[in-house]
């Protein structure tokens, strides 16, 4: 996913369409604008999109919503979350909910692609068995670039993101990662504040990194 657009305020993390990482072979080019489908949630934005999460997620997408905010967790009676390594079945489902957060969206394809690169960890929340929401990052030796993060619109506010790039960067440095980058739209002021809250810190600008609309970058790391 392009940009790690995150919806935080509904914000979705996600790698901006354009960037340029060494990606496993077959997988699909960075949406434009995602943190993640973030907008409580956490978003990866892509490039131009903007991740379903409203809580502050990477790079979002154009036009688009991570869902990655910062949002206290209000999980309802009887509907606990539950994180865990994204697996070659939860690829449907999270390609399906791709295409409703994201104007670019990974297909089916690409998830299953990348799952099979050894350089990459992907997981997902679930809520009552439903996938939640989802995140991931593209690890180079000590270095990982979070490239994807999104919330589901109706999971939304409920701290969902936060949640999921907690444990995502947790099993990072069990594998070694000392050090975290993501881009998100300069406007996604939500889930900026979110990747600052979790220590990320603002280190430069990617001009027109994004997408529909067009936009810059913020880069931002964490150690």
């Amino acid at each position: 996913m392009t940009g790690t657009e995150h919806s935080i305020p509904v914000d979705g993390l996600r790698r901006a369409a354009g960037k340029k990482t060494e990606i496993p072979e077959g997988l699909p080019q960075e949406m434009t604008g995602e943190e993640p489908g973030i907008s409580e949630a956490l978003s990866q934005e892509r490039a131009g999109e903007e991740p379903g999460i409203s809580e502050a997620l990477p790079q979002e997408r154009p036009g688009e919503d991570p869902g990655i905010s910062e949002v206290p967790a209000q999980e309802k009676a009887g509907e606990e979350l539950s994180i865990s390594e994204m697996l070659p079945q939860d690829a449907a489902e999270t390609a399906a909910l791709e295409r409703i957060i994201f104007t670019m969206p990974w297909s089916e394809n690409g998830f299953l692609t990348s799952l099979q690169s050894p350089d990459t960890l992907y997981l997902v929340a679930r809520v009552g068995g439903r996938i939640a929401g989802y995140c991931g990052f593209l690890q180079s030796f000590d270095e990982a670039d979070i490239t994807n993060a999104a919330v589901a619109p109706d999971f939304r506010g409920r701290g969902v993101g936060t949640r999921m790039l907690r444990e995502l960067m947790a099993r990072g440095r069990e594998r070694g990662v000392s050090r975290y980058t993501l881009e998100v739209r300069q406007s996604n002021e939500a889930a900026i504040r979110l990747y600052r809250k979790l220590g990320f810190a603002s280190v430069g600008i990617r001009k027109d990194f994004y997408e529909r609309p067009r936009e810059n970058a913020l880069i931002m790391w964490t150690e």
